[in-house]
């Protein structure tokens, strides 16, 4: 039977933790964890238990998501967030996937779009809301205000390889895994990065700021 993803929820609003329990009861692979008011009463809480997916609003009392959301992602980087908040501003979803957040939603998304979310930020995969995803896609931003494309683990480790020179079977003989994973996983890279080849992939992923080391092309 499969583990079911562990979510907790931060919203200083007791109506809308209420709305989101009686969606997560309908997920048969979703489990409420502990819910709060505060951000003072997050952090306790994040020291006894952490969850697989916090569902964290942006505006409270005292700490903001945004200040919460930095916090957690140095401390608990295992967490997956997703921001779930009324504000529907670009300026906004920036501001949140700087500060670490996986995901961001609106509140008045409905059970199919929380579920599809949820998953897709456990999956480590970059989830936002469609409406808002259109109009970035349609903004003239630069490179550095560009959503980065969201790449599994296993899809970075072979991209540093790649980095490093490796051939594909040497990759695959480093990672322990067939040679067809890894072909498969560098087409994968190519298209998520919009590229024609090897080389134009490496030289966006320098671009985007996935790697940090610069590309021996």
């Amino acid at each position: 039977m499969m583990q079911k993803i562990i979510v907790d929820i931060i919203d200083d609003h007791q109506m809308i933790i209420s709305g989101l329990k009686e969606m997560i009861k309908g997920f048969n692979t979703i489990q409420l964890g502990n819910t709060y008011n505060s951000g003072i009463a997050l952090l306790e809480g994040l020291q006894k238990q952490q969850p697989d997916v916090l569902l964290l609003d942006i505006q409270m009392p005292g700490v903001n998501g945004d200040e919460l959301a930095a916090l957690i992602s140095k401390s608990y980087p295992n967490i997956k967030m997703l921001a779930l908040t009324g504000f529907n501003t670009l300026d906004h979803v920036n501001l949140m996937l700087e500060k670490g957040v996986h995901g961001y939603l609106l509140k008045n998304s409905d059970e199919h779009r929380l579920r599809e979310a949820i998953e897709s930020v456990y999956r480590d995969e970059q989830y936002i809301e469609p409406s808002l995803r259109d109009k970035i896609n349609n903004a003239r931003y630069g490179t550095a205000k560009r959503l980065k494309p969201a790449l599994s683990k296993r899809e970075k480790d072979i991209l540093l390889l790649m980095l490093d020179e490796l051939t594909n079977q040497q990759i695959a003989e480093k990672l322990n895994i067939s040679l067809r994973t890894v072909e498969f996983h560098r087409m994968s890279l190519i298209q998520k990065l919009d590229a024609k080849n090897v080389i134009g992939m490496v030289r966006k992923a320098y671009e985007l700021g996935l790697v940090t080391k610069n590309p021996k092309i």
